[in-house]
């Protein structure tokens, strides 16, 4: 629907809020604060990195991505996170104007905005913060980025939806009503996420599970969840046929005593890395192989 408009631009969104609009919000009342400030101290420089990390690290990284799971649900919530959008986007074109111009300009008249020009719209002014959303949100986007590191260090592929167990220590409640957000975020299909409200306990969780911890939550990932265990194991004996044919062709030169005596020293050095980067790939290989068993 159309953006409700004040006198000052889009009007601050205050019904239907989920948590992600709260924090976002709350982030922005922290960013005037702090960029006023500075700005009254003269320390330019600071004030333009600290808005240019909340629109890059937070507005853009996180919230905007967030939100794309209620931009496809009801009316209302598409509703909300217009307003939001319109209301966070707006402000943060006038904090960016001192520091980027011309740029802002542009894109402040091609956003819903009151008056002529961002040059003569005044400086936004902080709200009060909400620092339970603030710290909720923190905890959920530093537990989605473990889970974004687990899946990659796993060799999980980036568009596969995997299962996990969420324990949100205090944050159950918070947690449950982002559930949509945390399991897009992190790509956990809706029905194979659990969230509980304590803490995770490594002496109740199962053995093929990963356990990922990110200050006071963790998450349970199950193994045959993150992959398709039979066609990694394929893989795995795949490469480990080959690391074993590299080490027996870098052993072959090596035992040869006309090569290891006529080559030039760098030549045969180059065989022995050949031999030591191979036996290298057969341990780790081996030992993933032995993980999947």
């Amino acid at each position: 629907g159309a953006v409700t408009m004040g006198p000052d631009g889009p009007e601050r969104p205050g019904n239907g809020l989920a948590l992600v609009d709260r924090w976002i919000l709350s982030r922005l009342d922290a960013v005037t604060a702090d960029a006023t400030k500075l700005l009254a101290n003269h320390l330019y420089g600071e004030a333009g990195r600290q808005v240019q990390d909340f629109v890059w690290s937070e507005l853009c990284d996180w919230y905007i991505e967030a939100a794309k799971v209620r931009l496809s649900g009801t009316p209302a919530e598409r509703r909300t996170v217009a307003q939001t959008l319109a209301f966070t986007l707006e402000r943060s074109a006038r904090l960016l104007h001192p520091f980027m111009p011309f740029a802002t300009e542009a894109i402040w008249r091609a956003l819903p905005h009151v008056g002529e020009s961002a040059m003569v719209a005044p400086w936004p002014e902080a709200g009060e913060r909400d620092q339970t959303a603030e710290a909720d949100v923190a905890a959920m986007t530093t537990l989605v980025t473990a889970i974004r590191d687990a899946r990659a260090k796993a060799g999980v592929e980036p568009g596969r939806w995997i299962v996990a167990t969420i324990y949100a220590a205090g944050r159950g409640g918070s947690f449950a009503a982002a559930r949509r957000e945390i399991g897009f975020l992190a790509r956990i299909a809706d029905e194979q996420l659990t969230i509980a409200g304590g803490a995770a306990d490594p002496a109740t969780l199962a053995t093929d599970a990963l356990l990922v911890v990110a200050g006071d939550v963790a998450a349970a990932l199950p193994r045959a969840g993150l992959l398709d265990l039979a066609a990694e194991r394929d893989r795995l004996t795949r490469e480990l046929a080959e690391a074993e044919a590299e080490r027996e062709r870098a052993i072959r030169q090596l035992d040869n005593p006309a090569f290891v005596d006529k080559a030039p020293a760098q030549v045969v050095d180059v065989q022995r890395r050949r031999l030591a980067t191979a036996e290298e790939q057969i341990a780790v290989l081996g030992a993933r192989l032995a993980e999947l068993r």
